[in-house]
């Protein structure tokens, strides 16, 4: 009676955080492309954030807006002569990034330091493999629990 409780409430709560930890964050990479530097968007577990709304502020302004291809890429078509952007971008159910982006100084790093690769800009996207170990953990030590309180009623 009690292991069936355990075993279907465990099963709920593994369900609940695999969509929350799976699918939980954003981010992105700025890469250089013909001329144009190419922001691309994606969730937490490397799947591209396709058709996510992107717009591109300078001092409250907006100068560009759209929405990314269905592999997350957005084209950074931003005038020289302006040197810091805020890009807001929205993948839907939550999924919102904002982030501040200097295009000159950005273009010349790419230059020194990532020129194998052509990535300008990454940000730091990890799951947080500690929350995934400990949400295991829990539900082992609730089916172990179970378990034994069934040993005991025998």
């Amino acid at each position: 009676m009690y292991f069936k409780a355990i075993v279907s409430y465990t099963m709920f709560i593994l369900i609940y955080l695999t969509t929350q930890v799976w699918a939980h964050g954003l981010g992105y990479t700025i890469t250089q492309g013909n001329n144009i530097p190419i922001l691309q968007i994606t969730f937490t577990g490397g799947e591209a954030a396709g058709f996510a709304s992107v717009k591109i502020f300078h001092k409250n302004n907006l100068i560009q807006t759209g929405k990314t291809t269905a592999q997350g890429k957005f084209p950074l078509l931003i005038p020289k002569e302006i040197k810091n952007i805020k890009i807001e971008v929205y993948a839907g159910m939550g999924h919102k990034l904002i982030f501040f982006y200097t295009p000159k100084t950005q273009v010349k790093d790419i230059s020194h330091n990532y020129k194998k690769n052509n990535i300008i800009y990454s940000s730091n996207i990890k799951i947080n493999w500690l929350k995934v170990i400990l949400g295991l953990s829990l539900i082992l030590n609730l089916i172990l629990l179970g378990k034994l309180l069934c040993f005991r009623q025998q």
